[in-house]
């Protein structure tokens, strides 16, 4: 504790003592780099590939100084405390001051560190590559205030920026396109694809190697496996005609003669391995395929490797079908190594496929800390085990227990300890697990999966009550093509039981008939589908739709009218357990304009609707919408909105009752760029949840005339530090419609400042 004392005062003296300067350490022939003056672009073009080759130039000459403010080349912040430490430590030989240096310090950025020639000579190639290639770049030192140095009595500049200047020159694009050197049979295989390069184009060097690519992909999938990329080359002609470039792409003359043709596979030969070292001892297989192994039995069956091989014997090579071989066996997640290799043989390829397997078992233990707007918050822990082939056909087994407990933190936020526990065991099957009548062999763009899943959960509301919901799930994942995704759930069975009540909750449902059987003991059993359609990744607009049908109820229903019980009695049971019936059908669509280089509008809408029949006079609880947070309604705190114009002033009976079988949602938000990973929005949300047929109150029901008057507006802003593999997210909502009555007239009832406003902080995008 001394020593971390220690530490701590002596970092902290070192930086108020050396944010008196932050040139302290710096030679008096030197200045500190402070960042880049905004670059002055100078060109009559504002197209797409202008704007392109703008952001590639700022991107070779960005330079961070200390103290970037988010990585920006712009902007500092006051506290470059990684320069101040060391400035304060870095001169110093002690073993705790070169500690605290390397841990801590940051050594200062020079102007001859940043180097703005060579940069400014980067940003001319780029000019080139893109087609400018009268383009000039250049640049500007500019001195900062003149400072004595602690050695010398001469006035001096200690700091500088760096200004650039980018003269494009005119834009060259493309006259004509030659391809020479190419049979007439090679030039019909590669024109069944649309070519990159077209007359009009503006040039560009990574349109050209793209069209080489395209070409030489060409070659390789329609059996060319000896081709090499070097064997085609292009020459092109600025000077002919003014601005513009005559292109030939040409086919090398000397090339190999096994180049030259089509080659097809002949046998496949499949070894596996359980480690790297492994004595291969067996081999079994025929004509068209063999396995070598080691050990008394291959460790995972051949058939579940070749259900992946987009690639088979008797097939003519073709390289894209290689890749995706590759990249499905590794998706498996059960090897550490896969290599799949070509050997001629006679006048043909041998195809050896070679898999190593992972280590069988991995354990897991992960912690948290969770903050609710609340004022609660807690811990939670999680242990997970996992075995990979679990049954020598590439399934994964996987054993998870998950707990989170929340309690008070504020003095408002009551006295109560609420914990949640999670059980579940899942075995995730690569195939499709159906009768064998009903299997047809078929290449799926992915290779689907089964999933089998039991869960146990636990869930405790301090003072009210502790129910707990026994899971079992049957779920089929299939992708049928690039674009479109199916999920099919024929059997998931939802047992939840209240196991203590108390009285402070029976006193808030003693009001409710609905709530009184919504939270009853009751029996789900679901059957639901789903729809996933993401447009190609090539559109500059993309957008995704889901679609999502299930019911409850129904099969049980059947079940029972077959053994002579009525269809329409209510009040049916299954094990003693009333059970749900209903359908639920659910909609959700997205879309992303790309307004500039760095920015986007994003659109979301959802829609969401629940009828209870039959079994079933109210919608389960777990199955009810709500509104209000940080992914939907950010002006209105969680479950804040609704139904309909119904307000709870009551923060519990909030929770309980502030729900519906009806969602509406809309969504529209401005996410511009900033600088660096630092992102802005701006958004406007709408939405509102409703009864239809089940409601405990009149102002909750659904009503087409009341619509525009129920749909609660707010909008707001934000910020994202985008990582693109991690999103952190802070936003701010206002009110500017209120669905319920606060005593305040017309469509803009905004309420009190301390109602009308709510802050969000989270994880990921909101849609």
């Amino acid at each position: 504790m001394k020593i971390n004392f220690y530490i701590i005062s002596l970092c902290a003296f070192a930086i108020l003592f050396a944010s008196c300067s932050t040139t302290s350490s710096i030679q008096s022939d030197e200045q500190l780099y402070t960042g880049m003056k905004k670059i002055d672009f100078r060109t009559t073009y504002n197209d797409v590939h202008t704007i392109e080759t703008q952001a590639e130039i700022e991107a070779s000459l960005a330079c961070t100084p200390n103290g970037a403010f988010f990585g920006s080349s712009y902007y500092r912040t006051p506290f470059p405390y990684g320069l101040w430490i060391w400035n304060a430590f870095s001169g110093k030989e002690g073993g705790v001051a070169k500690w605290i240096t390397k841990s801590f310090g940051k050594s200062p950025v020079l102007i001859t560190d940043v180097n703005p020639a060579m940069r400014a000579n980067i940003a001319e190639t780029i000019l080139k590559n893109n087609g400018y290639f009268r383009g000039k770049a250049y640049y500007d030192i500019i001195l900062g205030k003149p400072k004595r140095s602690k050695n010398d009595s001469l006035l001096l500049p200690r700091t500088a920026k760096v200004a650039y200047v980018i003269d494009m020159g005119p834009q060259f694009v493309i006259d004509t396109v030659i391809y020479k050197g190419f049979s007439d049979d090679e030039l019909e295989m590669i024109s069944k694809a649309p070519a990159l390069l077209n007359s009009g184009e503006a040039f560009s060097i990574a349109k050209l190697d793209a069209e080489r690519n395209r070409i030489y992909d060409t070659f390789k999938n329609n059996g060319y496996y000896y081709f090499h990329k070097s064997y085609l080359t292009y020459m092109a002609d600025t000077v002919t005609h003014p601005k513009h470039v005559q292109l030939q792409l040409c086919k090398v003359d000397s090339i190999p003669h096994e180049a030259e043709r089509q080659w097809s596979i002949s046998k496949a030969i499949i070894q596996t391995k359980r480690y790297a070292y492994e004595q291969m001892t067996d081999t079994f297989g025929a004509r068209r395929f063999a396995v070598v192994f080691g050990g008394k039995r291959p460790p995972i069956r051949p058939s579940v490797l070749m259900q992946d091989m987009q690639l088979l014997p008797g097939e003519m090579f073709n390289q894209s079908d290689l890749t995706e071989s590759l990249s499905r066996l590794s998706a498996k997640g059960i090897f550490t190594s896969v290599d799949i290799n070509m050997q001629p043989l006679n006048d043909s390829l041998q195809m050896y496929i070679n898999c190593t397997l992972d280590k069988p078992y991995d354990f897991i233990v992960q912690a948290n800390y969770t903050h609710k707007t609340s004022g609660r918050g807690g811990p939670g822990v999680g242990i997970g085990f996992a075995k990979r082939n679990a049954f020598r056909r590439g399934e994964n087994l996987t054993f998870n227990i998950n707990g989170n407990a929340d309690f008070s933190i504020g003095r408002t936020a009551g006295t109560s300890t609420n914990f949640d526990i999670v059980t579940d065991i899942a075995l995730e099957t690569p195939r499709l697990l159906i009768p064998k009548f009903m299997q047809k062999r078929r290449r799926w763009y992915i290779p689907p999966t089964t999933v089998t899943r039991l869960s146990f959960e636990t869930i405790n509301r301090s003072g009210f009550f502790r129910r707990n919901i026994f899971s079992a799930e049957l779920l089929y994942n299939i992708q049928s093509s690039q674009s479109t995704r199916h999920t099919f759930s024929p059997l998931t069975i939802d047992y939840s039981y209240i196991a203590n009540i108390d009285k402070a909750y029976e006193d808030i449902i003693a009001t409710s008939a609905y709530m009184q059987v919504a939270t009853r003991d009751i029996f789900i059993p679901k059957m639901r589908y789903t729809y996933f359609y993401n447009s190609p990744v090539s559109y500059r607009n993309p957008f995704s739709f889901s679609f999502t049908i299930a019911e409850a109820g129904n099969v049980a229903n059947l079940i029972r009218t077959i053994g002579g019980s009525n269809w329409n009695r209510k009040d049916k049971t299954m094990l003693k357990t009333p059970f749900s019936q209903f359908l639920k059908l659910e909609a959700d669509w997205r879309k992303t304009w790309q307004t500039g280089l760095n920015s986007s509008m994003v659109a979301h809408a959802f829609l969401g609707y629940i009828r209870p029949f039959g079994n079933s006079l109210y919608t389960p609880f777990s199955e009810r919408y709500y509104m209000g947070g940080a992914n939907d309604l950010r002006g209105f705190a969680t479950r804040a909105v609704g139904p309909g114009r119904v307000y709870y002033a009551d923060k519990e009976k909030m929770y309980l009752l502030a729900n519906g079988n009806m969602k509406i949602l809309l969504n529209l938000e401005y996410r511009p760029r900033i600088f660096g990973s630092l992102y802005g929005a701006i958004f406007l949300d709408a939405g509102n949840v409703w009864d239809i047929n089940d409601s405990y109150s009149d102002e909750g029901l659904f009503s087409w005339g009341k619509l525009c008057n129920d749909i609660a507006v707010s909008a707001g802003a934000g910020i994202r530090y985008d990582l693109d593999f991690f999103v952190l997210r802070l936003d701010w909502g206002f009110v500017i419609h209120a669905p319920y009555n606060n005593g305040k007239n017309g469509y803009f009832n905004i309420p009190a400042f301390k109602d009308a406003h709510c802050i969000n902080f989270a994880i990921g995008y909101p849609f």
